[in-house]
């Protein structure tokens, strides 16, 4: 569950971390040093990659889906897919 907490944080960062919110709800790119902006650029592709990573294993390793669910207190219901027939 850790790690989905970290992931959900490092890829929120990723994506917003470079942006300011403005009062009118828009986001303005403000000008930052050099230093700052670099590593941003290059730590975000590494983070991003990391959080991707995370994603596929803990799914493909079971860490994800109902065995998640049982942490939060939502019950997941189950959905009938049904496909529609030719007359």
């Amino acid at each position: 569950m850790l790690l989905w907490i970290v992931s959900l944080v490092l890829s929120a960062v990723v994506v917003f971390g470079i942006h300011i919110p403005r009062s009118d709800s828009t986001f303005q790119e403000p000008g930052y040093s050099t230093a700052s902006s670099a590593t941003y650029n290059g730590l975000s592709k590494v983070t991003w990659g990391l959080v991707l990573m995370w994603v596929t294993i803990g799914c493909v390793k079971g860490y994800g889906g109902q065995r998640m669910m049982r942490y939060t207190k939502v019950k997941a219901k189950k959905v009938v897919v049904r496909r529609p027939t030719l007359n």
